[in-house]
């Protein structure tokens, strides 16, 4: 059974990787949509929003998957 003591250090764990997730997910969007330079080809710069995307993706699933495990309570 998870600690009550747990509980707020892994609530504040899961609120910063959610941000971090966020936060990748919104460079890819920019990286993708409006980012332009012409130092940088139009596919590359789709192919790094779209990983940005999916790892924020990704890190969030990780981080709420993390999160449950901690906080349900284990069957004896």
């Amino acid at each position: 059974m998870a600690d009550e003591s747990s509980r707020p250090a892994s609530r504040f764990r899961f609120y910063l990787n959610a941000t971090m997730a966020v936060l990748y997910s919104a460079a890819g969007i920019v990286v993708f949509f409006f980012w332009t330079t012409s130092q940088v080809p139009a596919n590359n710069r789709r192919i790094a929003g779209g990983a940005l995307m999916i790892y924020g993706v990704y890190r969030f699933y990780r981080s709420l998957r993390a999160y449950r495990a901690e906080t349900t309570p284990q069957q004896p």
